[in-house]
C-alpha cells in the first residue's frame, strides 16, 4: 500500500505537469500495483515515480481547469475571427504553447520541496486577458467605422450589442437585458449584486463594456447615459429557467394573457406557510440602473445597483446566453393624462388646461393615440431620476484596488461589506434640485398633450393598462381580513391626500408603539405640513417636488417595513403589480391599521 499511497500523493500534487488523459492513466495503473505481488508491485512502483518525476508539460494550456479546456481557445475557431494588432497582440501571449512563455515561469524540476503553485491567480490572468479581448466595443478596437470594414469582426466576439435605451416616443426601453432570479425588488430600493452565474457575468461585463468606452470618450456616444438592466422574478431562479416547465419560461404580456395556465390556483396567488407565493415568471418587472461595480480577483462582479421604475415584458428579442427584451415601463394610474382620477395631479399641482374633463378622459381611451401620449408622461417621469435617486459609489478605497494594467479588481477580503451597507436598502434624494424645474416642465408639457390629441377622437381598442388590469396581470391588494381592521376601499377615499395622512398617522403610531426608528430615505417624505408627528426628518425634500411622486415613492417604501411579518411577508411582487399609488397606499394603510389594533390589545 504504501507505493500505492505515494503514486496517487505524488499524482495529485503534480496533476499539472500531466494531461488529464495522463493524470487518470497513472491512476489507473497505480491501482493495478495493488493487486500484484509485493515484489512486482515494488519495482513498478519505482517505474512509476520516474516517469512522474521527468515528466514536462507539452502545452501551456494543460494546467487549466476542464472549463478552459472547454472553450478551446484558438483563434480559427472563432467566428468571423478579427485581424487586428491588438488581437493578435492578445492572442499571441495566451494561446500560444512556447514553453518559455511568461505563464510557465517558475515550473521547473527543481521544485521539489512541496510548494503549490497558486494556479488560480495564473488562470484568472488567462481568463482577463480573454475577457479584455471579448468584450470590446467597436470604437475600443478601433476597427469598423476607422477602417470602414464593419464586417470584418462578430457582434460576439467584440460585445458590439445595442444598449438599452429608452424610446421617448412610446415610453419603452429597448434591447433590455434580463436578469432573472427569486426575489423582487420594488422601485426606489437600492442593492449590492453578487454576480456568479456565468450567463449573468457575461451579460453584465457586455453592459459594462459599453461605460468603459464612455468614460474615455471615444465611443461617440454609444455608451452615453445611465446603464439599465432589467430584474424580473423567477421562482427559484436560473435552475427553474433551466427546468423547461411552461410556468417558468420567459413570456410577454400577450403571451401572459392568453396563457390558461396561470389561472391554475395551486400555483397562483397562493400561500406557502405564512408567505404569499406566485410560482410563476413575472412578466411585470423593475428597471435597475447600475451605479458602480468591482470585479473581483475570482471572476465575480460586485455591482451597487437601484430600482427606478417598474416595466412589463413587451417583446422578447432573444433567450440564449441571456434573455433580451423590449420592456414598456408601466406608469401608475395617477401619472396617466388620461387618468379618470379626480387627483390627476392633486391639490395645487394642478396645470391650468391640464385637468381634463370626464369627455375628454372617456374619449382618449385608443391604445393607438394613448402609446404616444403615455411616451410624453414616461419621459416626464425619467426626467425626476436625477432628483430622486443619487449616485453614490462603493466605499472601496484605492489602495485595496489591485491594478494589473488591464483592469482593477480586489479580493473578497477587501470587501468592506459594513460600509457597503450603509447605502442599502433604499436610495436617496439627491440635494441637487436643479434638474426639478425641467422635469415639472415636460411633465406640465405631457399633461397638455392629451387635450390635443382627444379633439375629434372616438374610443378603439383599450390603453395598455386597462388590458394588464382586465387580465389580471395588474390587480389591486387584497385586503387584510379581520374583525379589527377598518377595510378602507369602502370608504370613499379616492384621493392620495387623505391617504397619505392618514398612512403617516399609523406610521407614528406604529413607531411609538415598537420604538422603532424610520429611516432617514423614508422619514424625508413627511409632508411639509405634517410637522406636529413625533417623527422628526433630517432631511426635507424640495418644494419643487410633486407631492404625487413623493405619495408614489411612500406607498412603495412603506410596506417594505413590514416585510418580515406575516401580514407583508412576499408581498413585493403584489406591490409591484399594483395598478395605482392610491390602492397601495390603501393597501399598506390597512395592514398598519392591523398591527397597530394587535399592538394596541398588548397593553390592555
Amino acid at each position: 500500500m504504501v507505493p500505492y499511497t505515494i503514486i496517487w500523493y505524488y499524482t495529485i500534487h503534480r496533476r499539472c505537469l500531466c494531461t488529464r488523459q495522463q493524470f487518470f492513466c497513472m491512476g489507473g495503473l497505480s491501482f493495478l500495483v495493488v493487486l500484484m505481488p509485493f515484489s512486482c508491485s515494488r519495482k513498478i512502483s519505482a517505474m512509476l515515480i520516474l516517469i512522474l518525476l521527468f515528466q514536462r508539460p507539452t502545452c501551456v494550456l494543460s494546467f487549466l481547469p476542464p472549463l478552459t479546456h472547454a472553450f478551446n481557445p484558438r483563434r480559427d475557431a472563432l467566428p468571423n475571427p478579427p485581424s487586428c494588432k491588438e488581437f493578435n497582440r492578445v492572442s499571441s501571449s495566451v494561446f500560444t504553447s512556447d514553453k518559455d512563455d511568461d505563464i510557465t515561469d517558475g515550473m521547473d524540476d527543481d521544485d521539489d520541496d512541496g510548494r503549490i503553485i497558486d494556479f488560480d491567480s495564473r488562470r484568472m490572468d488567462i481568463v482577463r486577458k480573454l475577457q479584455n479581448t471579448y468584450y470590446r466595443s467597436i470604437n475600443d478596437l478601433d476597427y469598423g467605422r476607422k477602417s470602414g470594414d464593419e464586417e470584418s469582426y462578430g457582434n460576439d466576439i467584440c460585445s458590439s450589442g445595442k444598449t438599452a435605451k429608452l424610446d421617448e416616443a412610446t415610453g419603452r426601453v429597448l434591447n433590455l437585458p434580463l436578469w432573472r432570479v427569486g426575489w423582487v425588488e420594488t422601485p426606489g430600493r437600492r442593492n449590492c449584486l453578487n454576480v456568479h452565474e456565468g450567463q449573468y457575468t457575461h451579460m453584465f461585463e457586455n453592459i459594462l463594456s459599453r461605460s468603459t468606452a464612455s468614460e474615455r470618450g471615444d465611443d461617440d456616444g454609444l455608451g452615453e447615459g445611465p446603464l439599465y438592466f432589467g430584474h424580473l422574478y423567477l421562482p427559484g431562479g436560473s435552475a427553474s429557467g433551466r427546468s423547461g416547465q411552461g410556468k417558468y419560461q420567459l413570456k410577454t404580456w400577450q403571451q401572459e394573457l392568453y396563457d390558461e395556465a396561470r389561472f391554475d390556483l395551486s400555483v397562483l396567488n397562493t400561500y406557502k406557510g405564512n408567505e404569499y407565493v406566485n410560482d410563476r415568471s413575472a412578466v411585470v418587472g423593475c428597471l435597475m440602473q447600475i451605479l458602480d461595480h468591482v470585479r473581483m480577483d475570482d471572476g465575480r462582479l460586485i455591482i451597487l445597483v437601484q430600482a427606478v421604475e417598474r416595466f412589463v415584458v413587451d417583446e422578447i428579442i432573444q433567450t440564449k446566453p441571456y434573455a433580451v427584451a423590449n420592456v414598456q415601463i408601466v406608469l401608475d394610474d395617477e401619472q396617466l393624462p388620461w387618468s379618470k382620477s379626480t387627483n390627476l395631479r392633486g391639490g395645487n399641482d394642478v396645470v391650468k388646461g391640464g385637468n381634463l374633463s370626464s369627455d375628454n378622459a372617456k374619449r382618449a381611451i385608443d391604445e393607438n393615440i394613448c402609446k404616444y401620449i403615455r411616451g410624453n408622461a414616461v419621459s416626464a417621469s425619467f426626467y425626476y431620476h436625477d432628483y430622486e435617486f443619487d449616485k453614490p459609489k462603493l466605499p472601496i478605497s484605492d489602495n485595496r484596488i489591485v491594478d494589473d494594467k488591464s483592469d482593477k479588481y480586489i479580493s473578497k477580503d477587501d470587501i468592506p461589506w459594513i460600509g457597503i451597507s450603509k447605502l442599502l436598502p433604499f436610495a436617496r434624494y439627491s440635494t441637487d434640485d436643479i434638474s426639478l424645474e425641467r422635469a415639472n416642465e415636460k411633465r406640465d408639457s405631457a399633461d397638455k398633450s392629451l387635450i390635443v390629441a382627444s379633439d375629434g377622437f372616438a374610443a378603439g381598442v383599450p390603453p395598455l393598462e386597462q388590458q394588464l388590469q382586465d387580465g389580471g396581470i395588474l390587480w389591486n391588494p387584497f385586503p387584510i381580513m379581520a374583525s379589527d381592521v377598518v377595510i378602507r376601499r369602502s370608504q370613499d377615499l379616492s384621493d392620495c391626500d387623505s391617504l397619505e395622512t392618514l398612512l403617516w398617522l399609523a406610521l407614528d403610531d406604529f413607531c411609538r408603539a415598537t420604538r422603532f426608528v424610520l429611516p432617514e430615505e423614508i422619514s424625508c417624505l413627511i409632508p411639509p405640513e405634517m410637522d406636529y408627528l413625533g417623527i422628526t426628518p433630517k432631511t426635507t425634500l424640495s418644494p419643487k417636488y410633486p407631492k404625487l411622486r413623493r405619495q408614489r415613492r411612500l406607498s412603495y417604501l412603506a410596506p417594505s417595513l413590514i416585510e418580515n411579518l406575516d401580514v407583508g411577508k412576499g408581498m413585493r411582487q403584489v406591490w409591484l403589480n399594483t395598478p395605482s399609488t392610491r390602492a397601495r397606499l390603501r393597501g399598506a394603510l390597512e395592514r398598519f391599521d392591523h398591527l397597530n389594533n394587535e399592538l394596541m390589545g398588548q397593553f390592555n
